[in-house]
């Protein structure tokens, strides 16, 4: 039985857009296009809708489940640890949990998490947790209700890519995955095959400042990593991906 998936990803200045065909043989690629957004900057969904509508004009979405990826930025990241290991449990407190440590209440967050590590029987659990603001997505997800698009998920830009370098990645290894923009960046850890730490940060628009400022959030990312996990080694491997890193000198990185 075949199936259509629509990948998008979503920035302040642009739409990219993959539409894959499966079937139980084989996957392909059977579209993929990019539209600017024209308000580049504007958080509030701006001249998405005429993107998404370019969009459904140039791809047969007929019966096609989505995946929508949205700016990193946009989101707040942390691992916290919990007395349980119960899921259910574990996503009615998370709101309140977090509520102390962000400047809106639990009932304005949309809240998800990774378990990573523990059990109840060892007494705590390590959680990786994303926060939302409801009121920064509902206009992403109005602009998609528009044009018929009813996304199955909804994650961070650049969390996919990473998700699968961990399951291609040795276990043992420890990874860094940036995904970097003109003016905001992300860091995910990968180690033990799975993504374990996610680092947002702002960026300078000067090529030269913004390598220096990555370099900085790799080592702020490398101790927070310390503290969370224990001295570990440098990254076996940084994987680069982004507009952001048009100019800027990677050889800064290495330094890192």
């Amino acid at each position: 039985m075949s199936r259509k998936v629509l990948g998008l990803d979503i920035r302040s200045d642009r739409l990219c857009a993959v539409l894959v065909k499966g079937s139980l043989r084989e996957s392909r690629i059977a579209a993929a296009l990019t539209f600017p957004i024209e308000t580049a900057g504007d958080e509030s969904g701006g001249g998405l809708p005429a993107a998404l509508e370019a969009v459904t004009a140039a791809m047969d979405l007929q019966n096609a489940d989505c995946v929508v990826s949205v700016p990193a930025a946009l989101f707040s990241c942390r691992n916290v640890f919990v007395p349980f290991g119960n899921s259910k449990k574990i996503r009615m407190v998370l709101p309140y949990e977090l509520e102390p440590h962000l400047p809106y209440s639990a009932d304005e967050m949309l809240v998800d998490f990774s378990i990573l590590d523990g059990s109840e029987d060892r007494g705590k659990t390590e959680v990786l947790t994303v926060a939302v603001e409801r009121q920064r997505l509902d206009p992403i997800l109005a602009a998609l209700a528009a044009v018929k698009i009813e996304p199955e998920r909804v994650t961070l830009s650049g969390f996919s890519a990473a998700a699968w370098i961990g399951r291609n990645t040795d276990p043992e290894q420890t990874v860094f995955c940036l995904d970097i923009g003109a003016t905001s960046g992300a860091l995910f850890v990968v180690a033990g095959a799975r993504v374990r730490l996610i680092r947002t940060f702002p960026l300078p628009a000067d090529p030269a400042a913004r390598s220096r400022a990555v370099r900085s959030h790799i080592r702020l990312t490398m101790g927070a990593l310390n503290e969370l996990s224990g001295p570990r080694p440098p990254p076996g491997e940084i994987f680069l991906t982004g507009s952001g890193t048009a100019g800027m000198n990677l050889e800064v990185l290495a330094d890192a």
